[in-house]
This record gives C-alpha cells, sequence and structure tokens, in this order.
C-alpha cells in the first residue's frame, strides 16, 4: 500500500516535496538529473511534487508537468547561471527553508527528497519530516581536497547527523559510496545517474575529412583536468579537440593551447539539449578529470556511441568496460599514450564506440526513476517492541536492545512502541518516534500471549518485535511476528534451570512456526537453528553491533575514578566480562592467568556472580586454592545502559581479555574488546570462530597455544601491533549505526 493520502479519485497519492539549489536553466549535472527523473514521474499518476529550487532572476511559480510544480526562489543570482557561489547557496539555504516551512503548513507531505547532502538535506533535516538524501559527490566530506580542512572541522560531523536521520542515503556510484561510507556507517545505496538514449544516440553518418575530433563537455575549471589534456596533444597530427562548456579557466586554457600550438574550439556554454550534437560530431570523448562523481558527461558521449577515455576517479571508472581507456591522473603522457592508440587502431575506435552504446542502453532514466519511487512508496510502520530484557539490568540482551532502539530511533520510516516492565526504563527513550507503554506483568507466559498482542492491537502496530527469544503462542490477524534469536542458549547454558530451558525450547518451537522472519546473530546460530527443526527460509542473520562508545566516545575524564573504585588505579590486569556460569568458563581463564609469566598482574571478572552459584563457588574454592584472594577482583554486574562509561574504561586500561566460552551465539564482549582496542583470546567454539575468525580463536584443549598468545600479547610489543592492527578492522564492521539500518530495511520490507 503506498504511502500518502487520498486523493477524490480513490488513489492513494505520495506527495514529495523535492529540494535542490539547481535546475535547468541554472546549474549542471545535478540540475540536469532532477529534470530528467522529473520526466519519468510525469507518467506517474499517483505522484505529486513540489521542487524548490533557484531562479535566475525574480520569484515564480512553473508548472513542469500537471503533477509537479516548480518554485524558483529569487536569491539575487547574478554572473554565471551554471555556478552557484557561496553567497547563493546560503541565500538559498535561508529562502528555501522559510518557504518550505510556509508550503508544508499549506499543504501535507509525505516525504522529502533533497538533491546533495549540504545545503538540501541539512534543510530537510530541519524541516522535520521524513527525508531521503542523494548524494552528488562534492556534498561528501573530503571528495575535494581544497575543502579538506572545513570538511574535517564541520562538514563530517554535520553530514554524519544528516545522513543518520534520513530514512535512506543514496550514492549516484560504488566510488562515492565507498568514500560516504568514511563518514557515515550505516546503509549507503546506490542509484547510478540515468541518461535519454532517444536525446543523444549515435550519428547516422559522420564526415571524417581524415581527422580525429576529440570532445569534453563540462565546466572550464581546474578540477575538469583540461590543463593537462591540452598540453597532451601537443605534437598530434590531425586531431582537433572541442571543449562544450564555460568557466573561469577560459582565458588560461586558450592561452595555453596558443603556446602549445594546438587546434581547440571553445564553444562556450549551450544548451542542453544542443550538446547531442557536438557528440555526434565527434570521435572520441575524453575527461581526465581530478574528482568525479557519476559523470552525466560521460553517460551522454556513451549513449551516442563515443569511445571514452577518463581517469581512475568516482563513478566515472564504473562506467569503462570494454568501451574505453582509464589514465592516471594528472598525466599529460598517459592521455596522450591513449588517443595515440586510438590513432593507430581505428577498429578499436569502432568497437569502443559501438560497446558504449550498448552499456548507456541497460542505464535508463526510466530504471533511475523506479528505483526511486520504490524508495518514496516504502510506508511509515508502527513496530512493537517486547521490552522485557531491561527487567535484568546489567545483562547482554539488556544491553543489545537499548544500543539498538538507540539507533532505531533515529529511523523516520518507523515508529516504535516499547513494552517495557522495568519503571527506570520509562523516558530512557525519549523521542517522537518512540512511545514507552508500562506494564506490572512480571510472568514470561502472560507476557508474550497477553501483554505484547494487547499492547499491539491497541496501538496498531503493523510489526510485533520479540528481540529475545521468545514470541506469542499464535499468530496475530494482520500484523508480521519477528524474533532475534540469540542462539541455542538452553542447550548449553546448564546453569538455566531445568524447566525454564524446557520452557524455552518449547518457546523457541512456537517462535519457529507463528513468526514471520526469525533474525539469527550469526550463520553458526542459523545452522543450529535449521538443525533443531527451523526453517532456513524464514531466518535471516543480522549481526550484533559495538556501542560507539567503545570507540571513539570514550569518557577519558572518569578513568581515575573508575580505576580507583575497584582498587586498579596503579594495576596490570587481565580481563573477563561475562557473568560467572560454566558456559562462560571462568575457571579456564584463572588457570591461564596462573601460568603466565607476569605474577605482578592481576584477573578481573565483569559479571553477575548469581547467575550460578555452585560454579561461583566453584571459581572461589579455586581462587582459594592457588592462593590468589589478593589478585582477583569480581566486579559484580555492570549496568552498561545506566552507566555506559565503566566497562569501556576498565578494558581499554586492560592489558588483554579472555574470553573461553563453551558456547556463543555470537559474542560481544570480545567485540567490545576489540572495539576498546584490547587484544582478546577467545575459545573457537560456537560462532566465536565464525565471527572472529582463526586469527582471534584458539582450542581450548590446547592451553599451551592459549599460555603462548597470552605472554606474546604481554611481553611481544611487534606481535601485540600486529595482532591489534587486525582487530580494529574486523571491530569497525559492526557499529550499531549499521547494524540498525538492517533491522529498519526488514521491518520495512517484510
Amino acid at each position: 500500500m503506498l504511502i500518502g493520502t487520498k486523493s477524490t479519485m480513490g488513489k492513494n497519492k505520495v506527495h514529495i516535496l523535492f529540494l535542490n539549489y539547481e535546475f535547468p536553466p541554472l546549474g549542471g549535472g545535478a540540475g540536469n538529473a532532477t529534470k530528467y527523473l522529473f520526466s519519468e514521474f510525469t507518467k506517474q499518476e499517483d505522484l505529486e511534487i513540489d521542487l524548490i529550487t533557484s531562479s535566475t532572476d525574480k520569484f515564480k511559480i512553473e508548472k513542469f508537468a500537471k503533477n509537479i510544480r516548480v518554485h524558483y526562489l529569487d536569491i539575487g543570482k547574478k554572473g554565471n547561471i551554471h555556478y552557484q557561489s557561496n553567497s547563493d547557496l546560503l541565500k538559498y539555504s535561508w529562502n528555501a527553508y522559510f518557504y518550505g516551512k510556509g508550503l508544508i503548513k499549506k499543504k501535507k507531505f509525505d516525504l522529502i527528497h533533497a538533491f546533495f547532502g549540504i545545503p538540501c538535506g541539512y534543510i530537510a533535516m530541519k524541516l522535520r519530516l521524513p527525508y531521503i538524501v542523494s548524494l552528488r559527490g562534492s556534498d561528501v566530506p573530503f571528495y575535494n581536497p581544497r575543502f579538506a580542512k572545513l570538511d574535517k572541522l564541520v562538514f563530517y560531523r554535520l553530514s554524519r547527523q544528516i545522513w543518520r536521520r534520513a530514512r535512506a542515503v543514496i550514492a549516484n556510484s560504488e566510488d562515492l559510496k565507498r568514500l560516504a561510507v568514511k563518514t557515515f556507517a550505516g546503509e549507503i545505496d546506490v542509484i547510478p545517474n540515468g541518461v535519454n538514449t532517444s536525446e543523444f544516440k549515435p550519428a547516422k553518418s559522420k564526415k571524417t575529412a581524415g581527422k580525429i575530433r576529440l570532445v569534453s563537455t563540462g565546466r572550464l575549471i581546474t578540477r575538469k583536468g583540461y590543463q593537462y589534456l591540452i598540453p597532451a596533444l601537443k605534437g598530434l597530427k590531425n586531431v582537433e579537440l572541442t571543449l562544450v562548456g564555460g568557466g573561469d579557466l577560459r582565458g588560461e586554457l586558450k592561452e595555453l593551447a596558443r603556446k602549445n600550438q594546438v587546434k581547440v574550439d571553445f564553444v562556450g556554454e549551450v544548451k542542453h539539449e544542443e550538446i547531442a550534437k557536438y557528440l555526434q560530431n565527434s570521435d572520441i570523448f575524453i575527461l581526465p578529470s581530478l574528482n568525479e562523481g557519476m559523470s552525466n558527461s560521460i553517460l551522454e558521449a556513451m549513449a551516442c556511441g563515443l569511445p571514452i577515455i577518463t581517469t581512475d576517479t568516482g563513478g566515472s571508472k564504473e562506467l569503462i568496460d570494454g568501451n574505453g581507456f582509464i589514465i592516471k591522473k594528472n598525466s599529460i603522457i598517459d592521455i596522450k599514450n591513449k588517443i595515440d592508440t586510438y590513432l593507430k587502431n581505428p577498429q578499436k575506435l569502432k568497437d569502443c564506440g559501438q560497446k558504449s552504446r550498448l552499456i548507456a542502453q541497460t542505464l535508463s532514466w526510466e530504471s533511475v526513476s523506479d528505483s526511486y519511487q520504490k524508495l518514496y512508496r516504502f510506508p511509515s510502520k508502527t513496530v512493537l517492541v517486547d521490552g522485557r530484557a531491561f527487567t535484568r539490568e546489567g545483562s547482554s540482551a539488556s544491553s543489545y536492545l537499548f544500543n539498538l532502539l538507540s539507533e532505531l530511533k533515529k529511523e523516520q520510516s518507523l515508529k516504535i512502541i516499547l513494552v517495557i516492565n522495568n519503571q527506570k526504563y520509562l523516558g530512557k527513550f525519549d523521542h517522537p518516534n518512540v512511545k514507552t507503554s508500562f506494564s506490572k506483568v512480571k510472568n514470561n507466559l502472560l507476557w508474550d500471549n497477553f501483554v505484547i498482542p494487547y499492547q499491539a492491537i491497541k496501538n496498531q502496530a503493523k510489526i510485533v518485535f520479540y528481540p529475545k527469544s521468545s514470541s506469542s503462542f499464535f499468530r496475530l490477524p494482520r500484523k508480521k511476528i519477528v524474533t532475534t534469536i540469540h542462539g541455542m542458549i538452553y542447550k548449553f547454558d546448564r546453569s538455566i534451570p531445568f524447566l525454564t530451558r524446557i520452557y524455552w525450547r518449547f518457546v523457541g518451537k512456537m517462535a519457529s512456526i507463528v513468526t514471520n522472519k526469525i533474525i539469527a546473530v550469526s550463520k553458526n546460530d542459523k545452522k543450529d537453528l535449521i538443525g533443531e527443526g527451523y526453517k532456513s527460509d524464514k531466518i535471516e542473520v543480522i549481526p550484533i553491533g559495538v556501542s560507539r562508545i567503545f570507540f571513539d566516545d570514550y569518557p577519558y575524564n572518569q578513568t581515575k575514578e573508575v580505576l580507583k573504585k575497584f582498587g586498579l588505579q596503579k594495576s596490570k590486569y587481565l580481563i573477563q566480562v561475562a557473568k560467572i556460569t560454566e558456559k562462560k568458563n571462568q575457571l579456564f581463564s584463572l588457570d591461564l592467568f596462573k601460568m603466565t609469566k607476569n605474577r605482578g598482574f592481576k584477573m578481573v571478572f565483569i559479571g553477575n556472580t548469581k547467575a550460578d552459584e555452585v560454579y561461583y563457588q566453584k571459581v572461589c574454592e579455586q581462587i582459594k586454592k592457588n592462593n590468589l584472594q589478593t589478585k582477583v577482583i569480581f566486579t559484580g554486574p555492570i549496568d552498561q545502559n545506566r552507566k555506559p562509561w565503566i566497562i569501556p574504561i576498565l578494558l581499554k586500561n586492560s592489558v588483554l581479555a579472555v574470553f573461553p566460552s563453551l558456547y556463543e551465539g555470537f559474542g560481544i564482549p570480545p567485540m567490545e574488546a576489540m572495539a576498546s582496542g584490547t587484544p582478546v583470546v577467545m575459545s573457537d567454539r560456537g560462532a566465536l570462530k565464525e565471527i572472529y575468525g582463526q586469527d582471534f580463536t584458539f582450542p581450548l584443549e590446547d592451553k599451551k597455544k592459549w599460555t603462548n598468545v597470552v605472554n606474546d600479547l604481554i611481553n611481544n610489543k611487534k606481535f601485540k601491533k600486529s595482532y591489534l592492527e587486525k582487530q580494529n578492522v574486523l571491530a569497525k564492521n559492526y557499529h550499531w549505526e549499521a547494524v540498525a539500518k538492517r533491522y529498519s530495511k526488514l521491518f520495512r520490507d517484510i
């Protein structure tokens, strides 16, 4: 079903507020891309669009089509209409924000589509409607080296904030996506630029006259690299160059052509619809850019059947597949050599041109339009979340749900109803997208089968999410049920009472029947579930994430206080983060600690000592037997949701972390240690080897191997440095931002 309000015709219409500071005749590639998109959108009766853009003169409103209106704002534009100055952008931003606010009061919009993250994405964020952002290139931090300092100081953090709050972030090439993910670890989709293959098509015939005609369409600015192209043509016979476009370097480039005795036709600015004839009258298209997104110019040249020469930059190189050459940036020699290759091989010139046309035909604006329309039509869904995990403060399930909700609440495509039975969490998720409901019920059976279904019906939730390995025993009418199962704990954790294990096993079986989607936290977890009879097609693997505080948001100012609290201010120590149970295998950690060569160290156990009291007593007896009473510290449970800085501080200041678990569905403490920059050694049981790889996981049977690795990490600086570098690469893949985006996509798609 489409989002939107019902029209008088009885169809559901989608109302889009479009923001782009450039639109023909003003601007360049992004403006033309918007125009071509709109040409496709005119075919969609259920789409209604209002574009806010800049005017070349006075304010006006024009109809692009029956369902598309363009609002041209007066920004006092002067000079080159194909270039926006900083002053132009500031005036547009100010005017567009207030004009947009007024327009929103008059009309109901379902979504804002912002072309360019800055300024349009920022305006969309401030207008407080769901929005998507299309990244074009120059709006991505560190795209342009000229703005590196400004990007670092301002635009990096601002862009991250804008993209994080967006319903979707779209790059126009894989290369631009790779640059963007350095700023934002969340999900970024790729929708390339398109090309109008009816408007841009090969010439029926060409007048050769024994010459090779090069052409390039683009602004005459440093970034386009024409200062390297013109000298490369010196000495090449029967080669002419046509430059279509205007810009500040026109005078300089003319002088450069004169000095090098190169024939260059400086056409200047032309209407976009006239570009095709210059392409059709040429033999090779060349664009030696220093930086580029997904080049519209290259796409148009390809559609006209021209072979391509372009640099290894941005999305341009993604368009070259047997239809041209990739050249080095800033290389006069490489440009000359590639042109010379075409001069000596006319058949290659012809073959590359034909391949260009074939590739261009797969990149129509119709397919681009379809991709955007799918984004427009994602409805905002209400998700009811079982918050029972917060009953046990400090548990891994509680920490998992807290971090997941902290990111999910930012997803504007979701409305979250959180049902809890711990009053301490009332107000913890104060956000426009989150509503919290409280129930006094503690019984698991009543909670799963009465409280959650009742709240789902009451709040008209579309999705019911059980994040802790449970579900109702029956299907809920017109609702989808999703559950996350964190490993087969009832099989492997003997600290759980027998009857409780039987209950959870039964609940798991029911979940396999009534749920629409089961989330496993690892491939190993999925394999175990299938082995228990769960249907494979219902299971999707989404890993657990690591909180940002373990990475760069580290509160150094509280270090002394935390270390003093646990008597560690002058101590070197090993650490294990896990409740004290047989499954977590603290006895192994004690043996390992005893066998290390560094007797001055301490051993710190973070976790609940009452989860398995029989096993805890065994651990205490072993400590006493080996005279380690002054060496071992039990911190007890630490609630990461209420005091999130304590465990990161203890991890970051430890020598190394150990995790000899007998079974794990995922194993989040080792990943938190890695994110903290602490070396960690762990067993290869359950999902650990799958998640962490063989470099960091070791068989429990090989205690000698464990002892050697631990001693090397303590005493061998070179070994430790290499070990940490590998860990750091792995940990960066598990940000909660990216995990939450996958959950959000699953909720949207189900």
